[in-house]
């Protein structure tokens, strides 16, 4: 069992964390001309998803998530199509333009001056990706 202490310095350790990659990523889109949930949205476009899934992703009202899209969709950066296996889903799809847009962000959160964890040696950023692979799966 953990104790109170530890758990709250732990929670308060991950927010600060967060909140500095939260910092680091609004720089890199206001660089972008993009927003920082527009940035978001095309870092978890790896492969074509659900409209939907944005809307349980960022906690939000489908009419947001239509924003978010809408947003990216005006910047040629994302396409919408409906599903192959049900018309009634929208899908999104990230562009050429778009993953390049990706790589920019992933490229510029990952380099070495930037990369928030670059303390890390190699196995404790293998430790750390593994955590958080089971925190979130």
């Amino acid at each position: 069992m953990h104790d109170r202490i530890n758990l709250t310095k732990s929670y308060l350790a991950l927010v600060e964390f967060l909140l500095l990659s939260k910092r680091n990523l609004i720089v890199v889109a206001e660089k972008l001309k993009i927003t920082p949930v527009q940035a978001i949205t095309l870092l978890l476009l790896d492969e074509s998803r659900p409209m939907h899934s944005f809307t349980k992703i960022f906690h939000c009202d489908a009419s947001n998530t239509t924003g978010i899209i809408d947003g990216l969709e005006r910047k040629k950066l994302v396409g919408r199509f409906e599903s192959p296996s049900d018309r009634r889903v929208k899908m999104i799809k990230i562009t050429p333009k778009g993953a390049k847009i990706r790589e920019s962000i992933i490229s510029s959160q990952t380099n070495d001056d930037s990369f928030i964890i670059k303390k890390l040696s190699s196995s404790e950023l293998s430790s750390f990706v593994k955590l958080i692979e089971k925190i979130t799966t």
